[in-house]
């Protein structure tokens, strides 16, 4: 009967079971056997022998290996680099409190800048939960070092570059962990450390325009960065990463970053940084156009910046690369803007100009006057030529941290 055929397959049943779980409990323990082989072996004094058990324990370590590896991390520095690559696989195949010792063991050895570390400790991060926040604590600390070491604080031409190993990685798992990462990355970026804060964000924009940074996906890279430029609490930071924003021949891409600056900021320091950001690379399609600011600008101490602006496009033209941003920083481009851009900026039309003597015959700004008067100086000028008048003539500019009004 049907009741009988089922009570027959019951035992059977049980029976698979019985097998699988004992083939899985076998398969378990020959592989616990290999691992505790290759564990006998790396504590050999011979290091080939160790360093092929290590390199086994790639393949083969479990939770097991991860004490006796980071015991040779820490002892063997001929061994050193190969017990962290083993570590780096193996916390793919353990539980998360061992990925998070696995962090922990390689994370000096990361700061400290070695190759292997930081890439296995960019790898192991991803794969654990406060890996981002470990990652952001440990570059803090190595800020704080520094300041306690009595590094100079930033003044002059910020410089250009991604920084050290380090700091690339925390960039790089905070970029690949956007957006949860994101409270770590407003605490990094910030004014106290503006030279380390520009070395993060140019992070950010080389692996937004595609280019692999411990493989970074560019999407996520242009969004934290619009990002930071839109919501960071800092003026001084939303005004650093536009610069990183625009500073590349495709600044066309960004444009509108630089024209929301502009136009919706609430901070006086971002709209004069998208003014001069916006003098460095000149007219760019969708972006700020400064003879058209010009004229339709109603802002005293605004326009007072599109006129000096429009001075350095008059008398600098195309070798114009560095701008005072803000404080006592300035930004270099990387990339001038275009000879056909410069040429283009080269001249006040009729409009700019008859604005300018409508500002000097009514303004009540003296300021804005001297700069209007400035400016028309400067059209009857042969480009090339300074008179120790004005800002392009003098390699001076108006202070980037003056506030309106403030400049006397």
């Amino acid at each position: 009967s049907p009741r009988r055929g089922a009570g027959r397959w019951i035992p059977a049943a049980i029976l698979i079971s019985a097998g699988l779980a004992l083939a899985v409990s076998a398969v378990r323990s020959r592989a616990v056997i290999v691992e505790q082989i290759h564990l006998w072996s790396i504590s050999s004094a011979d290091p080939k022998r160790a360093g092929e058990a290590i390199r086994r324990l790639r393949r083969a370590g479990l939770r097991r290996s991860v004490g006796p590896l980071l015991e040779i991390v820490e002892t063997r520095e001929d061994l050193r680099e190969d017990a962290i690559r083993a570590l780096a696989e193996i916390s793919a195949r353990v539980s998360e409190p061992e990925r998070l010792r696995i962090l922990e063991g390689i994370l000096p050895r990361a700061v400290a800048g070695e190759p292997a570390a930081y890439q296995a400790a960019g790898e192991v991060a991803e794969g654990v939960m406060s890996g981002p926040e470990m990652l952001a604590r440990a570059l803090e600390a190595r800020f704080d070092e520094q300041q306690a070491e009595g590094a100079a604080p930033a003044r002059g031409v910020l410089p250009r570059g991604r920084g050290d190993p380090f700091l690339q990685l925390a960039a790089a798992v905070l970029l690949r962990t956007w957006p949860g990462s994101r409270p770590q990355m407003e605490r990094l970026l910030s004014r106290e450390r503006l030279t380390a804060s520009s070395s993060i964000l140019e992070c950010f924009r080389t692996a937004a325009t595609g280019l692999k940074i411990l493989e970074v996906p560019a999407a996520s890279a242009g969004d934290a960065l619009r990002h930071v430029v839109r919501h960071h609490p800092h003026s001084e930071i939303r005004a650093l990463a536009l610069a990183h924003a625009m500073d590349r021949r495709e600044a066309y891409r960004w444009s509108s970053l630089l024209v929301d600056a502009y136009r919706s900021d609430a901070s006086f320091t971002v709209r004069r940084a998208a003014v001069r950001i916006g003098c460095a690379v000149g007219p760019v399609p969708g972006g700020l156009d400064l003879r058209v600011l010009l004229l339709d600008e109603s802002d005293p101490h605004l326009l007072r910046e599109v006129i000096e602006a429009r001075i350095v496009e008059l008398t600098a033209g195309a070798s114009s690369r560095v701008v005072p941003l803000l404080d006592d920083l300035s930004f270099a481009f990387t990339s001038a803007r275009s000879p056909a851009a410069a040429a283009a900026a080269s001249t006040l039309s009729a409009k700019e100009v008859e604005r300018l003597r409508s500002i000097l015959a009514e303004s009540g700004d003296a300021e804005l006057r001297d700069a209007a008067s400035r400016a028309l100086l400067a059209q009857d000028q042969d480009s090339t030529a300074g008179t120790g008048n004005h800002p392009a003539a003098t390699g001076t500019a108006p202070r980037a941290d003056a506030e309106p009004g403030a400049q006397k």
